[in-house]
């Protein structure tokens, strides 16, 4: 037994002398700590130096991207106007060649009806090949009625807006009955007035 109570004796430490252990484990430990704290701080340093690449790599890749997308736009931009232009050019030639042809028809239907001697007759045949030209036709805002185009039913070859009375009208209706059976000259009329 003498045994177990020395055993006993060895395995109680003092509590002053187990604080000064404690203590002298913590110096220790901050001493490593100090020792390993230039790793640390180089760490540190390096993974920021790494976020700022990063971020300006971001950057970078953000502002290529933005200009890009400047690029593309201004390049969509550009061809749209081109489309848009070359859509209106297209446009003002079309009407200019429909404007063009309109007055070659009706340069040729004058020079047609101012040629060779002006009859009753004449009168009727010119009056029926403008009202089928003007039930053919098909107006719009792209290709306007004009003063040209509609067939104004009058005896003489050439007139203008001041020559149109209901008394012109009237003369030419009386002058061309007479040419014409009487059915076909009651259908004449009742279109006319339509017209």
């Amino acid at each position: 037994m003498i045994s177990d109570s020395s055993s006993d004796e060895a395995e109680e430490v003092d509590p002053i002398e187990a604080e000064k252990r404690k203590i002298e484990e913590s110096r220790r430990k901050i001493a490593e700590l100090e020792r390993d704290k230039p790793l640390w701080e180089a760490a540190k340093r390096e993974r920021e130096r790494a976020e700022q690449e990063e971020e300006r790599e971001r950057q970078a890749a953000k502002r290529v991207r933005e200009r890009k997308a400047e690029a593309d736009r201004k390049e969509r931009e550009y061809r749209e106007r081109m489309t848009k232009e070359a859509e209106e050019r297209l446009k003002r030639e079309q009407e200019e060649r429909q404007r063009r042809e309109k007055e070659r028809k009706h340069t040729q239907n004058r020079t047609r009806w101012a040629r060779g001697p002006w009859t009753i007759q004449r009168a009727l045949e010119r009056y029926r090949f403008l009202c089928e030209q003007f039930d053919n036709a098909k107006f719009s805002s792209e290709e306007p009625l004009t003063f040209d185009d509609i067939p104004w039913p009058m005896v003489h070859c050439s007139f203008s807006v001041e020559d149109i009375e209901w008394s012109a009208v009237e003369s030419f209706f009386a002058s061309v009955k007479p040419h014409m059976r009487v059915q076909d000259y009651k259908v004449f009329v009742e279109k006319s007035h339509r017209r």
